[in-house]
């Protein structure tokens, strides 16, 4: 059980610094003023933050594709891509959602949305290459939340 952990936690990590990474490459990312963060962006800072809800938010999705990935339809190869598919997705609409809040424009919140689709899906995909499909018989066994 602890290897998979560890094993999940690594990808989740890798994951965080390649969507952090992609993030940062856009002009856009540089635009966000300073006196609009919060307390807790402004003590611990805004990089350090976004790191934390990206492994937070990744590693939440881990556990939930690890624990039910039996479930879903398709063959094995496609059960990762349906549902780094579907979660992504759901994510997407929620940046275009910004849209409406934010003076921002659909096409920078549809690029800001291709950025947080596209690791998602990775995360799937590398957690069934390297981790379910590896030790199919452990993480079937596997109750986190029994």
């Amino acid at each position: 059980m602890r290897s998979l952990i560890i094993k999940t936690a690594a990808v989740v990590l890798l994951v965080s610094i390649f969507s952090i990474a992609i993030h940062a490459l856009l002009p856009e990312a540089n635009l966000v003023e300073e006196s609009n963060f919060s307390w807790l962006a402004k003590t611990i800072s805004f990089p350090v933050l976004a790191t934390l809800f990206f492994v937070f938010t990744y590693f939440t999705i881990a556990i939930i594709y690890i624990k039910f990935h039996k479930y879903l339809p398709g063959k094995s190869y496609a059960k990762p891509l349906i549902f780094g598919n579907l979660v992504a997705l759901i994510w997407w609409v929620g940046m275009i959602e910004a849209m409406f809040i934010l003076e921002s424009s659909l096409l920078d919140e549809f690029i800001m949305g291709f950025l947080d689709y596209l690791p998602i899906v990775i995360l799937v995909l590398l957690l069934d290459k390297f981790i379910v499909k590896n030790e199919r018989t452990f993480v079937e066994s596997f109750h986190w939340f029994n």
